[in-house]
């Protein structure tokens, strides 16, 4: 079994921390280029003011989906990952 020691940073930004994933060559099944589109839903500030709460206005219901579908898979392929790797 490998362990690794990787201090992971307290941010939001799904594409850095996906860096940190591959740099540890880490392989993924899940399909990550909607990551980038992800990322740029998130606002970096609490409190957005002039640019609204979504810049680029109310995504549609089937990008939502995508989205959560998405999200849903990466998260049961990272659960599978760790707990392989923790049965060893």
């Amino acid at each position: 079994m490998v362990v690794l020691t990787v201090t992971i940073p307290k941010i939001h930004d799904l594409e850095k921390l996906l860096g940190i994933i591959i740099e540890h060559n880490i392989i993924l099944k899940t399909n990550t280029e909607i990551i980038s589109m992800i990322n740029d839903i998130y606002i970096e500030s609490r409190y957005p003011g002039d640019q609204g709460l979504i810049p680029e206005g109310i995504p549609s219901i089937e990008f939502i989906q995508e989205i959560y579908s998405f999200a849903e898979t990466l998260y049961k392929e990272i659960y599978q990952l760790l707990n392989k790797e923790s049965a060893l």
